[in-house]
């Protein structure tokens, strides 16, 4: 009767047989009233003695230490801690730690990744004004950078072919490379004369069909050039007086070995081969 909060010699509000009885919601409103009126609530509660600091005897009893119990026992400080226990509190803040983390680490990414695109601008920005700043000479106090003249593409009156035909040393004869310095102002044209010296040459060997690779021309260059020479020999010794028999086997045979065209360039007529008749 203590446990229900019923002192000695009072008497209980409630009826067994009341109780016993089906159940009425106004019976019961009704009996809660009169069991839990002011007279209820204005008494004193019984002492229980439960939780006291007194036992049985009405001792007092010894409260217990538990930080020398685990010094005894040769547990560390703080073992049965939230932090290092492994219980529910301790997995819940472990999972909450590692959220916490994956954040930061996830915000750390963006930050590292802003800061590398604004690193590469920033980089971008200072090249591009070194570059401006960057310059080959001065003049005066001005800075000045060399600017490539932008000329038109010229073949200088030869076609594709003629250009193919000819080799390096006789292109560079027709147009040098000082003609074609980017810092004339005017263009350079070729002479006429120079132009159909050049195309007649040309013809000449498009005619004689010499289109050989280059060792097989220059053999030809000094073929014609051993040729020319024993020609004009030739021509002065028949100038002086009477050739000799030789001279003459060696005019002959330069003659033969020249194109037409050749000899009247050079002013000599061709010598025509006597051939014996048939009888």
């Amino acid at each position: 009767m203590e446990i229900a909060g019923i002192k000695e010699g009072e008497v209980s509000s409630f009826d067994a047989k009341e109780l016993e009885k089906e159940f009425n919601p106004q019976e019961y409103d009704r009996m809660m009233k009169k069991a839990f009126g002011e007279e209820y609530y204005e008494a004193e509660d019984a002492d229980l003695a439960f939780g006291s600091d007194m036992d049985e005897d009405g001792g007092e009893i010894e409260k217990l230490d538990f930080d020398k119990e685990d010094e005894l026992l040769g547990l560390p400080k703080g073992w049965d801690s939230v932090g290092s226990g492994d219980g529910f509190l301790a997995a819940r803040e472990k999972v909450l730690k590692l959220k916490k983390e994956n954040v930061v680490s996830e915000e750390g990414k963006q930050e590292k990744k802003r800061k590398l695109a604004l690193l590469e601008r920033a980089k971008k920005e200072m090249m591009d004004e070194y570059y401006k700043l960057d310059y080959e000479d001065t003049i005066g106090d001005l800075k000045t950078r060399f600017k490539y003249a932008k000329i038109k593409r010229n073949r200088y009156g030869l076609s594709t072919a003629e250009i193919l035909v000819m080799d390096e040393k006789e292109l560079n004869q027709y147009v040098s490379l000082k003609k074609l310095a980017p810092y004339t102002e005017k263009e350079w044209k070729v002479p006429n004369n120079k132009r159909n010296e050049i195309k007649q040459k040309v013809k000449e060997i498009f005619k004689q069909g010499k289109l050989g690779n280059k060792k097989n021309r220059k053999k030809q260059k000094i073929s014609d050039a051993k040729d020319l020479n024993l020609s004009m020999d030739a021509a002065d010794n028949h100038q002086r007086g009477n050739p000799s028999r030789s001279a003459r086997r060696r005019r002959n045979q330069a003659a033969r070995k020249l194109p037409a065209s050749r000899l009247m360039a050079y002013g000599m007529m061709p010598v025509k081969s006597k051939k014996k008749g048939k009888h």
